[in-house]
């Protein structure tokens, strides 16, 4: 015997918990081949995201907007730290410039260049952002350091104060 089917099961209405599962049960209820879902899920899931490569090959997920800072910093704190430009799919490209989906990216450093605070209104990832906070809080906590040591010598080359008046 077969059973009356009643409607599919739908996800709860609970805000914006579940609307990312919500959008694929869409997709799927509007898919008739396996293929379309996938394609149609691949897009809807990673419409924020794109996927540039590496010269060696290696994709580096970063957020949409990023750019090649964003990339340098992904791959190392280090090379995001001395990032210079970049060579985009062949041409040069500066920090500015916005990555799109399969860009080939190679970081050009230099042992001149030093973060700015310009570059935190650069960088979409976390990650770079989380960088380049770090860099400058450590850059600040060495000028602090250095301005107290300083002062340190500065102060004991100075004559004791005199005796207070009695």
């Amino acid at each position: 015997r077969q059973q009356a089917r009643g409607p599919a099961p739908t996800l709860p209405r609970c805000g914006n918990r579940y609307g990312w599962l919500r959008s694929l049960q869409d997709i799927s209820d509007a898919s008739e081949v396996a293929d379309e879902f996938i394609e149609a899920a691949q897009m809807e899931l990673l419409a924020d995201q794109i996927f540039c490569f590496t010269p060696k090959g290696d994709i580096v997920p970063l957020p949409r907007g990023s750019s090649p800072l964003d990339l340098a910093y992904a791959v190392h704190s280090s090379i995001g730290n001395r990032c210079a430009g970049a060579r985009v799919n062949g041409r040069l490209q500066s920090i500015h410039a916005v990555l799109r989906n399969g860009d080939r990216v190679e970081v050009l450093v230099s042992s001149q260049v030093e973060p700015q605070q310009s570059w935190l209104a650069l960088v979409a990832s976390g990650r770079a952002r989380a960088e380049l906070r770090r860099f400058f809080n450590a850059k600040r906590r060495a000028v602090r350091a250095a301005g107290g040591d300083i002062r340190l010598p500065a102060l004991a080359a100075l004559p004791p104060p005199p005796p207070p008046p009695s």
